[in-house]
């Protein structure tokens, strides 16, 4: 990731499984956490979930992110199986 004026190293967790339901429907899916690694972790503290769908081909369910005391997000509105 560059910003800050340089390149970042990142972090990106799997933290488990979750039902998630939007426009498209309900899907199982993992839970990528995405975040600032290093030392640079104590001043950008930032987190950005990813979801995707646990059965193959792992679509993309949605992405959020807590920013200025609002959560933000995008989501899947339709899925064509």
């Amino acid at each position: 990731m560059y910003q800050y004026g340089g390149e970042l190293t990142m972090n990106l967790v799997n933290t488990g499984t979750e039902k998630e339901t939007v426009k498209a429907g309900t899907f199982n899916c993992y839970v990528l956490v995405l975040s600032v690694g290093g030392w640079q972790s104590f001043f950008a503290t930032d987190k950005y979930y990813f979801y995707f769908t646990v059965a193959s081909p792992h679509i993309f369910v949605k992405y959020k992110e807590y920013d200025n005391g609002v959560w933000n997000a995008d989501e899947l509105i339709s899925y064509d199986k």
